[in-house]
This record gives C-alpha cells, structure tokens and sequence, in this order.
C-alpha cells in the first residue's frame, strides 16, 4: 500500500490572504512539508469487507504541521501564538497537564470527503474548533486552596485568578477557526492547504465566545476577563454543497448553536468568508456585531442547549437543497416555562437530540422546515450516564451506497465510552412543529416511550456500522482515544476518522486520520435497513423514440442498398 516516489524539497508557499496556496505545477505540493511518500488514491483503499464481523483499524496517519499555528493563521505574530500557556519545540516536552502546544493544530472538528485531484489523490476536508482554550473550572480543580494560597496538584499550572474560576481561557485569543484540505500517505496526514474563516470585510473572526449565553472569556490560565467577539465561532464538522459556484460548505458551532454557510473556494482570497450564520430566535448576537450576516430561524427553545454543546455535526443532502443539523447532546432546559407538564428535573439525561432540518435551496436565505429527533443509545447510561453522550460528526448517504436520491439516511458519530458509527434513518422520523411541540419541552419528558405517547413523534432508526469498542486493532493503534469528531467515507467499505487534540491539551500529540475496513460494508448495511437502490432507466419520448426508429430503418436501407451495389 506505501508507495515511495523520489522526494522533492518542498515547494514555496505564497501567503495570501490567509489561504496558502503552492506555487508551482502541482495543487497537491506539500506546502506544510513534503511527504516521502505518494499520496493516497482510490486504489490504496480498503475495497472490500474485512473477514471478521467488527472491521479492523488499517492504518494511523499522524497529522504533519511544521508550521504550527501559523500555518493555519499566518497573520498572527510569534508573540501572539507562543506564551507560557501555549508552548513551542522542546517546551513542550514534559509540558503542564493545561498547557497546549503550538506545534500540534487541531484541524480535525470534522472530516469530509472532499475532491479527487487531478492526479488522482483522495482529498478530504477538515476543520479546526476556537483554537487553544483551557477550561477554568478545571484550572481550580487542580490546585488545593488552603487559605489564600492556591497549591498546584497536576504539573505546575497556575491557578485561575480570583473569580475567574469558571469559563474559557484562550492561550491565542487571536486564534481564528480554520478548514483545510487534508491528503494521506504512507508515513502521515499532510495539510495541503488552509484558509482561516472570515468576516465580510476579509479580517478573520476569532473563536473567542459569542455572547453571554456562551462561557465567559479569559485569557491564557484564566487571569484576565476578555471581550466576547459577537463573529466568534467555536467551529465544528465542515461539509461541502454540492453544486455550488463559488464552491460553498456548511459548517456548524456550539456557541449559540448555528449553522454558516461559508465560501471554500481554495484559491480565492474570499476563502472562509462566512455568508450567513443562522441562529436561535432570541439570540443577541447582530449582524453588526458579528461582521457578517446574521439570521435568527433557529428555534428560540434552542438557546436551552448546554453550555459547549451546541451543534457539532452536519449533513447535507446530496442535491445540495437541505442540512440536517443535530444538537451535540441532550439539552439543559432551565426556563420554567417549558416545565409546565412536569417536575423539573436534570434534562441533560434525556434520551434524545433534536435535528433541524433547513431547506437550503438558496444557501444566505435558508428555512426552517421541521424538527426531528435522533435516539441516544440508553444501553450506555449505566457506563457514562447520558449527559456524556455527543453526537459529533454526521453524513448523507449517497445512492452509491445503496440508499434512494436524497432520501434522509445519514451516518451518525455517536461518542462516550467508545466511538461508534450508525446508519440512521430520519426517513422515519416524525416531522415537529417547533410552535406545537417545542424541542426544550420535549426534553422535559425525558424519556422516548414518554415523547410518544404523550405527542406521538416516532425518532429516527439506527443500526451499527462500527464501535471502536470491538474494532480489531483501534486500540493499540489509537492509544483507543474516544475524542473522535469526524470521518469520512472513502467506498463502500473504508471510512476515515479523525480524533480532535485539543491543540495538545493535556499532553496530547498530533490528531491522527485512522483508516478502517468495515466488517460489513454499507450497501449491506442499507439491505438490511430496507433500502435498495436501483438506478432509473432513462425515458424516450415518443418523438426521439420515432426518430430513433427511423434513423435505424434508413441505416438498414443504406446497408442493403450498399451490398446490392
């Protein structure tokens, strides 16, 4: 499968307007570093079912960044990336357990499969969270307060200044959320070119938060309050619309929650523009404020979601005409209005999300069409509880997989205590009027049985592709690491998938892309769900058809006529 070529030195990078783009004859130019090895195409892919039931992890890719940072942002400054909270090089080396490393950027919030280039390479696309943070309540947690003096327990972390002990700090407040192209080979997961999202006007947001809905914003080891940025996203999954031009993605974030609709032309200085961001109905954020257009059509019950828990996967139909968008977990309702049926109580344990479903025909002027819900596995309640389930990354299946044109079948990443794949249907979800059932009241109820017989709303219907909890060979690959936010399916039987490293918090090294062989491949998987698909014979008209018909009658004449002569 490792196929070496002759190693060229890497060719020069023009920085422009935080896209980077090669220069030279090849679009696949390792700008980040070259790799010693040739890029991966279909080929190089898993193609078939593996032997055994569960699938097996293949091969790890660990990320290459020899840029850092700055690769991804190359506006900022040394001095506004590099700090004692946000270390470089050898610092790094033995780090504290909340410092994070510049070395190691996080691109993987989301993975899609993107593009084949010209060459051939499979190129996927991904998509970095708000950058560097550290959360402060874990920063108290740390450190043993005996009087006025505050005592390290983990590493040598400082402690969060007084009154401070809650919210966000951002080592590189500066930071501005970024997508990429990524491509595999035999040695790693190459970066190849990158573009930092935007406001109107070209200046790049940040991914400090929103408003105070959101955590509170401190700087690095939470000492200092900062400004929220009303443009701030904290980005999650990044798909592409198909049929667009320019080329435009959909990406999601869990401040607010909202979905944006955003430019990823790779080679256009508008890369990462963000053209509209749609959120919950009573959300204070402006268009004014954020730098670019701001559309209140989420529901207004939507603003009950968790606090870093908003919306952190999305799918788009492959007509390119509708997102489905699903809340990353169970929400915490705490208005007393939507209590109104039943005691109050923890909602965070609800066994179910809430999707919305937007019609996209024109992407800056979106709709809402429904709600539907999605089943929590309850299975894992004893293990983690169900407020620790997420729902992080999230696909439309495509009718080369088995599933009718458009039809709302997606692949859904459910997380916890393993990371497991499930083809879902929302075909059989019941459509929700927001003004008739709220999703925050629904939450009330708490449990499915509950919603059904109360409203009659059926959920979607899920059946397993994957668990990282059986998956032959994932643990000893992975270090059997749970943060994985994204995947990407390369074939019927191969899908990619990439964990978040939260820019090294924690001690953690570069992302890695795992490609894994299923054990059973998904048009299967379909069968069993009850899907075929079977592409539809082209119809004649009656004209051509008579056309046809005498084309060939005067072509047998000619034949003939010939033969005689």
């Amino acid at each position: 499968m490792f196929k070496k070529k002759n190693t060229q030195s890497p060719i020069a990078a023009t920085l422009a307007c935080g896209v980077l783009i090669a220069a030279g004859s090849s679009p696949l130019a390792m700008v980040h570093g070259a790799s010693s090895y040739e890029t991966y195409k279909a080929s190089d892919f898993p193609s078939i079912a593996h032997t055994n039931s569960v699938g097996k992890a293949v091969s790890a890719h660990p990320l290459h960044t020899p840029l850092g940072i700055r690769g991804f942002n190359p506006f900022l400054e040394k001095s506004e990336i590099i700090n004692d909270a946000s270390l470089e090089g050898t610092d790094c080396v033995g780090r504290p357990t909340h410092a994070t490393c510049a070395d190691y950027p996080a691109i993987a919030s989301g993975l899609t499969m993107g593009h084949y280039d010209k060459d051939g390479s499979v190129v996927f696309y991904g998509i970095s969270d708000r950058g560097p943070n550290q959360d402060c309540g874990d920063l108290s947690d740390a450190h043993l307060e005996t009087g006025a003096v505050k005592t390290a327990l983990v590493g040598s972390s400082p402690a969060p200044a007084d009154g401070l002990g809650s919210g966000k700090g951002f080592p590189v407040p500066k930071f501005a959320p970024t997508i990429a192209t990524l491509t595999l080979s035999g040695d790693r997961a190459n970066v190849v070119n990158t573009c930092y999202l935007k406001r109107t006007d070209l200046s790049p947001i940040t991914g400090v938060s929103t408003n105070v809905a959101d955590d509170a914003p401190r700087d690095a080891w939470c000492q200092t309050t900062l400004a929220y940025d009303e443009g701030g996203q904290d980005a999650e999954d990044l798909q592409a619309i198909p049929g667009t031009n320019p080329p435009l993605g959909v990406i999601v974030d869990e401040y607010n929650p909202s979905v944006s609709i955003v430019n990823i032309d790779w080679e256009s200085p508008s890369c990462g523009v963000i053209l509209a961001r749609y959120v919950p109905e009573d959300t204070v954020t402006t268009t004014e404020g954020a730098g670019y257009p701001i559309k209140k059509i989420l529901p207004k019950s939507w603003s009950q979601r968790r606090k870093n828990r908003g919306l952190e996967n999305v799918a788009v139909s492959p007509d390119g005409k509708t997102v489905i968008a699903i809340m990353q977990s169970a929400m915490d309702v705490k208005d007393a209005t939507y209590f109104n049926e039943t005691a109050a109580f923890d909602t965070r344990d609800a066994e179910f999300v809430v999707a919305a479903v937007l019609n996209i025909t024109d992407p800056v002027d979106a709709k809402l069409v429904s709600q539907k819900y999605y089943p929590i596995d309850t299975d894992w309640r004893a293990a983690s509880g169900l407020d620790k389930v997420k729902m992080s990354a999230a696909w439309w299946m495509t009718t080369d997989y088995g599933v009718g044109e458009n039809k709302e079948v997606l692949i859904m990443l459910e997380r916890d205590t393993s990371v497991r794949l499930y083809m879902t249907d929302f075909e059989a979800a019941t459509p929700v009027d927001e003004a008739v059932w709220p999703a925050a009241f629904l939450h009330t109820l708490t449990t499915k049985a509950a919603v059904t017989e109360r409203t009659g709303i059926q959920f979607a219907k899920k059946q397993l592709i994957l668990d990282t909890a059986t998956l032959e060979g994932y643990g000893d690959m992975t270090g059997a690491t749970t943060k994985v936010e994204g995947f990407a399916v390369v074939n019927d039987c191969a899908i990619v998938m990439a964990n978040d490293n939260d820019f090294g918090l924690e001690g953690n090294t570069a992302t890695s892309l795992v490609v894994a062989q299923l054990g059973k491949c998904l048009k299967a998987i379909a069968e069993d769900m009850g899907y075929t698909y079977t592409p539809p014979v082209p119809t004649v008209s009656p004209a051509s058809s008579l056309k046809s018909s005498l084309v060939g009658v005067a072509t047998a004449f000619a034949v003939v006529f010939a033969a005689l002569l």
